[in-house]
């Protein structure tokens, strides 16, 4: 279901799946500069990313975003979870 979203959401949007990631978990109430301050936490050492959208999971009952990152980035060196407030933050992506 999660890789189903996130192709859905990459064709939607028109941004390749292959420099594409969903991060889900993130709670309902954690707003944008929260969920800036971890993704930065994790996903800045790697190289450039852009969060493009984000969405409520109804069956989570938390947010998920789509994030794009930057050319030379290898999506095999971002955590496949990490901390994050109220829990485990989830890294879904293609298989490079």
């Amino acid at each position: 279901m999660a890789m189903n979203l996130l192709e859905d959401w990459c064709r939607g949007m028109e941004v390749d799946i292959h420099r594409s990631l969903m991060v889900t978990g993130i709670p309902e109430d954690c707003g944008q500069a929260e969920i800036e301050e971890t993704l930065n936490g994790v996903l800045s050492p790697l190289g450039p990313y852009f969060v493009l959208n984000k969405i409520f999971l109804r069956e989570e009952n938390a947010k998920a975003a789509l994030i794009e990152v930057g050319e030379g980035v290898n999506l095999r060196a971002i955590p496949r979870e990490f901390p994050g407030r109220g829990g485990v933050w989830r890294v879904i992506c293609r298989d490079p």
